[in-house]
């Protein structure tokens, strides 16, 4: 029996070294094997954190981002019970940022659905043509509009301080006594216009603040999130003349709200004369995320869309495959538009080649993004939206 018994220990230790190192263990682990292989040989782009969510968020996310055609993969985070990290591959990092600025958008636009365009306005010629270009566009977004007054009261003149009260207070019931006459007749040119079918009916208001324009405009703004600023701007021999004290310009370089500055000299009257538009970019990742907030505006006009970069002297080449999926990118996104790409080869200045190519090419609006800077930098090195202000007579649609 004892010699069984051995027998029978030796063919239980000898099927567990045969299970241990056969053919049948390595199977057992072929699933971990063809990951590694997988991560060194197939996956040879960097990937990069687009976001960082609990489990079910990022499986949304990466659901969505697959259906954009962006692979997207899920990674646990070290030391953290909660929260996953969704990755992609750093070549998709501009079209995933547009992508994830574009949901950001629609899901603003859906909070905030009683959304307003805020339109500064000072009776004069110009305020009048911009706010008729806010009437077409409010009536196309289904929004309404809110105009805003500024005014110095009678306390802002130098000479307040040699009047009595009782005078102080008489200046002042006369100038509210004129601000609401003025409204009151405005309102009802507006009303005329709409009851004869030149504006859309829709909603609007007047409000008033006393105080420095720009100052007022970013509050009132700040506090009411509008959707959009529609501004006036003088011709440009009067712009020049007034180079720092420009309002608009003031509240382009400040504003979180895009800004739409018209030219008192735009042939713009609505938004069916809007044939052709141009944006000036240089395909940064900012400036693809920030092109998802135009669309909000013009996704449902029939354009034509031009994206200019133009390389000075010391830039180097724009990467062709770079371009390439930028073009099947918003091809796809935005069958309905017939974009362009231009790449213009500039020795010149790129304010100069802008307004070159503006005018060969009937551009009706130019779209700019704005970099925020700070009070040195505005003075010392005005931004090319400041300076196409002064410049040109094309509208310019400020992103910020």
């Amino acid at each position: 029996a004892l010699p069984i018994c051995v027998s029978f220990s030796m063919i239980s230790f000898e099927m567990q070294i045969y299970k241990k190192y056969s053919i049948f263990c390595l199977l057992d682990k072929l699933p971990l094997l063809l990951l590694k292989i997988y991560l060194t040989y197939i996956m040879k782009e960097k990937l990069v954190t687009l976001a960082i969510h609990t489990l079910g968020e990022a499986v949304q996310l990466q659901k969505k981002l697959e259906k954009e055609g962006i692979q997207a993969f899920i990674r646990k985070i070290r030391n953290l019970s909660v929260g996953v990290r969704v990755r992609i591959k750093e070549a998709d990092l501009p079209l995933a940022l547009a992508f994830i600025e574009r949901l950001r958008t629609e899901k603003e636009n859906q909070k905030n659905a009683k959304k307003f365009i805020l339109v500064p306005f000072d009776f004069s010629d110009y305020s009048l043509k911009a706010s008729r270009v806010a009437f077409h566009l409010a009536g196309k977004l289904n929004v309404s509009i809110v105009f805003l007054y500024v005014y110095l009261g009678p306390e802002a003149n130098s000479f307040s301080v040699l009047l009595s009260s009782e005078e102080t207070e008489k200046a002042q019931k006369e100038l509210s006594n004129k601000i609401i006459n003025d409204i009151y007749n405005i309102e009802d040119q507006f009303r005329s216009e709409i009851n004869q079918k030149d504006l859309p009916d829709i909603s609007f208001s007047f409000i008033t603040r006393s105080g420095i324009s720009e100052d007022e405009i970013l509050d009132y703004s700040n506090e009411t999130n509008p959707l959009l600023i529609v501004m006036g701007t003088r011709g440009k021999s009067k712009k020049e003349k007034d180079l720092i004290g420009s309002v608009t310009a003031e509240v382009i370089e400040k504003s979180m709200i895009p800004v739409f500055a018209i030219p008192e000299d735009s042939s713009l009257r609505d938004f069916d004369g809007l044939k052709h538009i141009a944006y000036a970019t240089n395909f940064g990742q900012k400036d693809l995320a920030a092109f998802a907030k135009l669309m909000c505006f013009i996704k449902d006009m029939h354009f034509d869309l031009t994206f200019i970069h133009v390389i000075t002297e010391q830039e180097e080449e724009l990467n062709e495959e770079k371009l390439n999926n930028l073009k099947d990118y918003f091809k796809k996104q935005y069958p309905q538009l017939c974009i362009n790409f231009k790449i213009i080869q500039g020795n010149k200045s790129l304010l100069k080649e802008l307004d070159k190519y503006i005018m060969e090419n009937n551009v009706n609006t130019l779209v700019i993004r704005s970099n925020k800077r700070n009070m040195f930098a505005r003075l010392f090195a005005p931004s090319i939206a400041r300076k196409m202000i002064f410049h040109a007579k094309t509208p310019l649609f400020v992103l910020n």
